[in-house]
């Protein structure tokens, strides 16, 4: 695949995260927000709540947005190219993230 394809993948990790989670919990994601945006609700949400019982997956949500946010508006490829190996774990991490729930 060309490194726009890999670029594109490697944009639509977060994209795929934030509509699965908002679907998953519409009432705690609102649609203007972004994965940075619901790893503080879930860090920051009270003992015993729906978003509590993600903080199991806080530290891979953290590690897929990190890598996903270095080519989020990169089109120009100014932060570089994701390499294959690299993006196909960041995906299976992504999938790995949202299938149990």
């Amino acid at each position: 695949a060309g490194g726009a394809d890999l670029r594109a993948v490697a944009q639509d990790i977060r994209i795929f995260l934030e509509g699965t989670l908002r679907g998953l919990y519409p009432l705690d994601f609102g649609t203007g927000m972004m994965l940075g945006g619901f790893i503080s609700l879930i860090r920051d949400a009270d003992d015993g709540s729906r978003l509590a019982s993600l903080r199991s997956r806080l530290q891979e949500l953290e590690d897929i947005n990190e890598f996903a946010r270095r080519f989020h508006h990169a089109e120009d490829g100014a932060h570089g190219e994701p390499n294959d190996d690299e993006l196909q774990s960041f995906v299976k991490r992504a999938l790995a993230v949202v299938r149990p729930l």
